[in-house]
């Protein structure tokens, strides 16, 4: 999350110090854009509902994180401003990697504030300067498809 203004001043004067001549050092606070989900998808025979539906949640909201957003993840971490697109596909993906996922149904997607308006299936863009999404609402339906049901019979 964004700094305290004491934290802030110290990280200015640290880098102005450090600066070339004539380069300019600007210091901002991040603007975090609110992102709701909505999904559906089918789970794989022999995997809890309840456990993939958690894990699905979790792999989206690690992928909306500031944190982690646009490099934060990389060793060292670093940031791509131009990285200002949330993108329904990369969700998708990133939901695709939670073991007992089966088919992907729907992801729907829309930004929370300042107005949350109809969930769509669109690329949300971040206007602005310093933006970073943040997970806000999550939500999911995991479907069992008729064939992965187990009846007992055999």
């Amino acid at each position: 999350l964004g700094v305290s203004d004491a934290t802030q001043d110290i990280l200015y004067s640290y880098l102005s110090s450090r600066r070339e001549i004539n380069f300019t050092t600007n210091v901002l606070q991040p603007n975090y854009v609110p992102i709701d989900v909505q999904w559906s998808a089918y789970v794989d025979a022999g995997y809890s509902v309840a456990v993939v539906t958690s894990a699905v949640n979790a792999a989206i909201r690690n992928f909306l994180n500031p944190a982690t957003w646009a490099g934060g993840d990389n060793s060292p971490a670093t940031w791509d401003g131009t990285q200002t697109t949330v993108r329904v596909f990369d969700i998708a993906s990133a939901m695709s990697q939670v073991q007992g996922l089966g088919s992907i149904l729907s992801v729907k997607t829309r930004q929370s504030y300042p107005s949350s308006g109809s969930y769509s299936v669109n690329d949300i863009v971040m206007l602005g300067i310093g933006n970073l999404p943040i997970a806000n609402n999550v939500t999911g339906n995991l479907l069992t498809a008729p064939n992965n049901a187990y009846s007992g019979l055999g």
